[in-house]
């Protein structure tokens, strides 16, 4: 992925659609993760997701592909100039989600896959920053 030239913001819930095609649709696992990558090459996670998708519907479904949307966890976060958008996608998140037990070959079809989110322009959400009055103490002792 190249460097965003223009600060890119995602707020909400977004969805990941992706195609799989797989050889046994048993005890299949996702895990989804967007990471920001800083210019020096630091990598902070931003949202993720795990999913079982036995216990997901699929949006399209035929015997040997399937296609699911995958929400992601809430998010608030800014992804600066210069920085990149990093999708990882896994068949498990160890320690957080185990392999699955029932081998098999899963493929992800990359032209079909596709990143959904909400987005605010930077303008707008400085307009509308709200400023607070400093604290007041709780409690005085005398």
């Amino acid at each position: 992925a190249e460097p965003l030239d223009t600060p890119l913001v995602m707020i909400g819930v977004s969805n990941f659609i992706v195609k799989l095609s797989s050889s046994s649709w048993r005890r299949v696992y996702l895990s989804v993760k967007i990471s920001d990558i800083h210019p020096d090459g630091f990598a902070g996670l931003v949202t993720r997701c795990q999913y079982d998708l036995n216990y997901l519907e699929p949006l399209k479904s035929d015997p040997k592909s399937r296609t699911y949307s995958l929400p992601l966890r809430f998010v608030s976060h800014c992804f600066m100039p210069g920085h990149k958008i990093c999708i990882s996608i896994s068949p498990n998140n160890f320690p957080l989600m185990w392999p699955s037990l029932v081998p098999c070959d899963l493929h992800l079809h990359p032209n079909r896959c596709k990143l959904i989110y909400q987005t605010e322009s930077l303008d707008h959400l400085i307009k509308n920053t709200v400023t607070f009055p400093p604290p007041r103490p709780l409690l005085t002792l005398r």
